[in-house]
């Protein structure tokens, strides 16, 4: 993957070709289409705590870059998330892991997501629920 990103270029051409965090996550898309995203993260040793299940701040990350892909839209409006909560249901030990994440509601200026989190064994460990805010892009400088 190439380290350069074009001065200039539209943000969502950019994201597309340079997923930046979600990248240095190991974050992989399986499926994408508008309002969903499938995602995947290994459970590498740098994804884990100290008690060796997965991080929470990974698997938050990882519900939060499903959100990412499953909110680009066509209409040149990028979404950004405005609040968040999730729930830890299960210890995530078995990798990788697997983020889905569906629109709830896709208000024109606010949306509503909800990402599910499973373990390598399809076990659910945590569901997230995400506000997402509508912005026009920006270029990046």
């Amino acid at each position: 993957m190439d380290n350069e990103i074009t001065p200039g270029a539209s943000c969502p051409a950019a994201l597309a070709d340079y997923p930046f965090f979600a990248a240095a996550l190991e974050i992989e898309v399986l499926e994408k289409r508008e309002g969903y995203a499938k995602v995947v993260m290994p459970l590498t040793r740098g994804h884990r705590n100290l008690m060796g299940t997965a991080h929470g701040g990974a698997i938050f990350s990882l519900a939060d870059a499903c959100f990412g892909y499953a909110s680009g839209a066509p209409d040149k409006l990028g979404h950004v998330t405005a609040g968040a909560s999730i729930s830890y249901l299960a210890p995530g030990s078995v990798g990788p892991l697997t983020a889905e994440c569906e629109c709830v509601h896709g208000g024109q200026n606010i949306g509503t997501w909800d990402v599910r989190i499973t373990d390598g064994n399809g076990k659910l460990i945590a569901v997230c629920r995400i506000t997402s805010s509508a912005r026009r892009t920006r270029t990046i400088e």
